[in-house]
């Protein structure tokens, strides 16, 4: 049965690139990748915050994503939604400002 999953993962897509290139203004952040729905952030390698603590904090408050050396990448399902964007952006404002 056909639930338009891939239809709403393309529509999803830019919203999810446009979140996550708002912090590009984050000092400890140093480059931020996405393709479609999957998206990473490098963090400054000289940060006093490292990607595992920030994965620490973001877990505490209910957002889940992996870090990988001094990156993280997260991956929404494909069934997210537009407010639900906005409240992972919201939980990760908390994490990196």
């Amino acid at each position: 049965r056909d639930e338009g999953i891939f239809e709403n993962a393309a529509k999803m897509a830019p919203i999810w690139e446009e979140m996550l290139h708002s912090f590009a203004d984050v000092p400890d952040v140093i480059d931020i990748r996405n393709m479609g729905l999957i998206g990473a952030m490098e963090i400054d390698p000289n940060s006093s915050r490292t990607a595992p603590e920030l994965a620490k904090k973001a877990w505490d408050i209910g957002l889940s994503f992996r870090p990988i050396g001094n990156n993280f990448a997260m991956s929404p399902p494909l069934t997210i939604d537009e407010e639900h964007i906005g409240k992972v952006k919201d939980m990760l404002t908390k994490v990196l400002r």
